[in-house]
């Protein structure tokens, strides 16, 4: 037995324990965390108890807005300890893409400004981007990478009017893995913004952000986290608080210092702008779900108490890697610089036609890479090698 085996046998009780935790995947296999995770039936329960709880306190009384405010404090300690943080580096989004353009829309920008990304970054990355095009005609640089060290990618597209950089921490078209400690100590060299894109490694990779620390970093809740849909949170560099640059984009009554205080601002055009993350907030934040998102939270992390759930990731995506070789008419897109997403291209047949097919026929739930012709499949720790041998006698077939 290989010591890959090892690692994905040895906790397979545990696992199965586990996968009863989570309704989704009782009749389905599920491999498309990098699109949206199964919620665990504990988040589920907590959005519950939040919303129930609100209407028994009777919505806008103070018992009820200390519940909401309660909640919410919670969600950002939960977030901040796991991603190795503190509460106040952190302001809760609704999305990935809420936080991409909290950060971009910080800055003032001229026709002067450039800033890099890459080829194959995500539409919520390159449409913010053609928008500030539009706006201020910044000129944007997609490069493409040199995998032996791509480091040097960055640093040979680097100019003097290089303002700031947008790009993936996983490409979530081939699950391919940054070496993005050094990439943001590169571009923190030349005093260029780093804004991460952390749809596809946030709660697939061990992270911290500290020691990371980028200028910004964008994370889903409902991807690799297994939250709910419309959560999210915008990591910012304890470096940016006070200053201007960055400007909030948006304001509101929660971006002001004491959210309990109606004196927050005069008629004379002063104000209390709160010094850290929670500036970029502005209110009108579904408490309810974001408990959910805290408990998703703890649900990991007390997974993570008990086996190495980001080793297991990586196992079982390498396993569906090698498995997947092994057909002469498949195309391995990922390299081993991978977290826990396999894409891959069939010679013969469509993307389409292989996810559909799979869907429909087994209950087996991939998604297509559109535009690219790709096959993804999201290894989760809560899946197995028979749903990944399952998956490949079912490619056999198609």
């Amino acid at each position: 037995m290989t010591i890959l085996e090892n690692d994905l046998l040895n906790t397979s009780i545990e696992i199965k324990n586990i996968r009863a935790e989570i309704p989704s995947l009782k009749d389905v296999v599920f491999l498309n965390s990098g699109w949206t995770g199964p919620t665990p039936r504990v988040v589920l329960e907590a959005i519950e108890k939040s919303i129930k709880n609100q209407i028994l306190l009777a919505p806008s009384s103070k018992d009820a807005v200390k519940s909401q405010v309660s909640e919410l404090l919670r969600a950002k300690a939960a977030i901040a300890d796991y991603f190795e943080t503190e509460s106040k580096n952190i302001c809760l989004t609704s999305s990935t893409t809420l936080g991409i353009n909290l950060a971009l829309n910080a800055y003032d920008w001229t026709e002067n400004d450039e800033i890099i990304t890459t080829t194959n970054d995500h539409a919520s990355v390159i449409i913010p981007l053609y928008n500030l095009k539009e706006r201020f005609n910044v000129k944007i640089k997609l490069i493409d990478f040199n995998w032996n060290d791509p480091v040097k990618s960055f640093r040979d597209n680097l100019s003097k009017n290089t303002k700031a950089a947008l790009f993936c921490h996983v490409f979530w078209t081939t699950g391919n893995t940054l070496p993005l400690k050094e990439i943001i100590s590169e571009l923190r060299n030349k005093n260029v913004i780093s804004v991460i894109d952390g749809a596809q490694s946030a709660g697939a990779l061990k992270i911290n952000l500290d020691d990371l620390n980028p200028d910004f970093y964008c994370v889903p809740g409902q991807k690799w986290l297994l939250g709910p849909v419309g959560t999210g949170f915008l990591y910012v560099n304890k470096a940016l608080f006070g200053k201007r640059p960055p400007w909030p984009s948006v304001l509101g009554y929660e971006s002001a210092g004491d959210a309990s205080d109606d004196g927050q601002y005069d008629l004379n055009f002063k104000w209390s702008p709160k010094k850290d993350a929670g500036l970029f907030e502005f209110g009108g934040m579904n408490n309810s779900l974001f408990h959910g998102l805290a408990a998703a939270v703890d649900f990991s992390k007390e997974k993570l108490s008990r086996f190495d759930i980001y080793k297991r990731m990586y196992s079982l995506a390498e396993y569906l890697s090698l498995r997947l070789k092994e057909s002469k008419d498949i195309i391995v897109l990922t390299s081993n610089l991978h977290a826990g997403i396999v894409s891959w291209q069939h010679k013969k047949k469509s993307a389409h036609e292989i996810v559909n097919s799979l869907w429909t026929k087994n209950k087996i739930l991939i998604r297509e890479i559109p535009n690219f012709n790709f096959c993804r499949a999201s290894t989760h720790y809560f899946n197995t090698k028979e749903e990944i041998d399952f998956l490949i006698d079912c490619l056999e077939i198609i």
